[in-house]
Order: structure tokens, then C-alpha cells, then sequence
């Protein structure tokens, strides 16, 4: 519970700094942001007239599982201490503790 707790409460902390740094046009796993606003950010910029060709859309297979731990803890603004254990610490399942 206590794990929970700290994670909800580096969300919170977190959320104001990564909105200020992601792009703007990106809606994938943010606050606030729906397939709807994905939709209306497509309508815009293909309504322009130095639109865009091609639309990509893609699924990186296992990129969380294969993401820099190293890159993450030079790049993410919190406590490093607690931030180089979170990758490694595995996650549980109905009480159940499991490793990757």
C-alpha cells in the first residue's frame, strides 16, 4: 500500500512537469487527453494547407520492456535513489509477489 501511495504521490508531482515538455500534438497515456482530441488534432493539421502526406500509426511491441533504464535516470526529474529501484522492482498480482 505504502509503494502505491509513493508512486500516486510522484504522479502528482510529475504530471505538471511532463505536460510542459511533451508535444503538444501527442495524446497517448496523458492527463486529459482522449482518442476524441487525437481525432480533432488529425482534423487540424490535415486541414492545412502544407498538410502532412502520410498518417503513421504504430505499436512499438515491448517498448516498455525494453526501455534505457540508464536513459530514464538521466531524463526523469525526481529522486534518483528512488527512481533506479522502480524499474527493477517488479509488480504483484493480487497480493502475489512476481518478478519480470
Amino acid at each position: 500500500m505504502g509503494d502505491r501511495a509513493f508512486q500516486a504521490l510522484y504522479k502528482l508531482a510529475l504530471d505538471p512537469i511532463a505536460e510542459t515538455l511533451e508535444d503538444p500534438n501527442c495524446c497517448g497515456f496523458r492527463t486529459a487527453r482522449s482518442r476524441q482530441d487525437a481525432a480533432g488534432q488529425c482534423f487540424i493539421v490535415l486541414a492545412n494547407c502544407n498538410r502532412a502526406q502520410w498518417i503513421l500509426e504504430g505499436d512499438i511491441k515491448g517498448f516498455f520492456d525494453n526501455i534505457s533504464h540508464d536513459w530514464l535516470i538521466a531524463n526523469i526529474p525526481m529522486d534518483k535513489a528512488i527512481l533506479t529501484k522502480w524499474p527493477k522492482a517488479g509488480y504483484s498480482r493480487k497480493r502475489k509477489a512476481l518478478s519480470e
